[in-house]
């Protein structure tokens, strides 16, 4: 494979070897190589909580330093991306701090495929990491790729909430 790709990015414009390439890479068993590593490609995304694909209800971005803060009133303190996204496990890391939490239920995290709710993990004083400035966690299986993944962090606006990234990784 990475023979024939140095033909194509080194060869001759029109030489029969960099032509030949060109074919395998694109349409010939060169293609579903490169199908196969697409699939097994681990994904590890670490994304500011302000960053304009996220939106904001019960919270304000603060742009200079990343993050969003609760306002004290119940809604999603993020949602989205909307992003496109293959077939697989993931893990989803809510990455901040939260003072003044119950022991109990103070809210959830979603994980959305479009529509259709994938996966919902309840936000309580007892769950959180302090140590790893970890809100929330969450793992699900996407059965098929997804053309607008969404996770989400809703609020009940009772604790302060500050949240800094949103991690998104393939789990092993």
């Amino acid at each position: 494979y990475y023979d024939r790709l140095g033909r194509v990015l080194h060869d001759r414009l029109f030489s029969g070897a960099r032509l030949r390439s060109i074919w395998y890479l694109n349409a010939g068993a060169g293609r579903r190589l490169a199908d196969e590593y697409e699939q097994r490609r681990a994904i590890a995304l670490s994304i500011r909580a302000s960053n304009e694909r996220f939106l904001v209800d019960a919270g304000e971005k603060d742009e200079a330093a990343g993050t969003i803060k609760s306002v004290g009133r119940p809604g999603y303190l993020q949602f989205g991306p909307g992003i496109p996204i293959k077939r697989g496990v993931y893990r989803v890391r809510w990455v901040g701090g939260v003072s003044g939490a119950p022991d109990g239920a103070f809210g959830f995290v979603d994980v959305w495929d479009g529509e259709t709710r994938i996966a919902r993990q309840e936000l309580t004083g007892t769950s959180l990491r302090p140590d790893a400035r970890q809100i929330a966690e969450i793992t699900f299986t996407l059965p098929r790729g997804s053309s607008r993944l969404d996770y989400r962090l809703w609020v009940d606006g009772h604790p302060s909430v500050t949240l800094e990234r949103v991690e998104i990784e393939t789990a092993k």
